[in-house]
C-alpha cells in the first residue's frame, strides 16, 4: 500500500509506464481518504480562521496531486491496453456545462 502511494508520487512525469490495477486504487483510496479528512475538518472548524487554513490545505493537496493523478490514470489505462484519449472523458461534464452556457441569450451589462 505504502510502496504504491510512494511510486505514485515518484512516478508523476512517468506517462509511458504501466501501473498495476491494486497500485492505481491503493492510491484512490489513500488520495479519497487524505480529502475526506482534510474536507471534515474543515467542515468541524467551521467559519474560524483555522478552517482557511484546512481550505488552503485542501487546494494545495488538490493542486499537488493533480499531475501525478493524471500520469497514473494514463498509466493504467496503457496497463489495461486501452488508448490514452480515454482520459479526455474526464472532460466531458465540464465541456457540457460550459455548452449550456454558450446557449445563454446575450445579457445587457450595466
Amino acid at each position: 500500500m505504502l510502496e504504491a502511494y510512494k511510486n505514485f508520487w515518484l512516478g508523476y512525469l512517468d506517462f509511458y509506464g504501466r501501473t498495476k490495477r491494486s497500485d492505481y486504487w491503493w492510491v484512490v483510496l489513500i488520495n479519497g481518504v487524505i480529502g475526506t479528512l482534510i474536507f471534515l475538518l474543515m467542515d468541524f472548524l467551521g467559519e474560524t480562521k483555522a478552517a482557511g487554513f484546512t481550505l488552503t490545505a485542501f487546494i494545495l493537496f488538490i493542486t499537488a496531486t493533480a499531475l501525478p493523478t493524471i500520469s497514473i490514470q494514463i498509466r493504467r489505462l496503457r496497463d489495461a491496453n486501452f488508448n490514452v484519449a480515454w482520459i479526455v472523458l474526464k472532460a466531458t461534464p465540464l465541456l457540457v456545462v460550459l455548452w449550456v452556457m454558450y446557449a445563454f441569450p446575450t445579457r445587457d451589462s450595466k
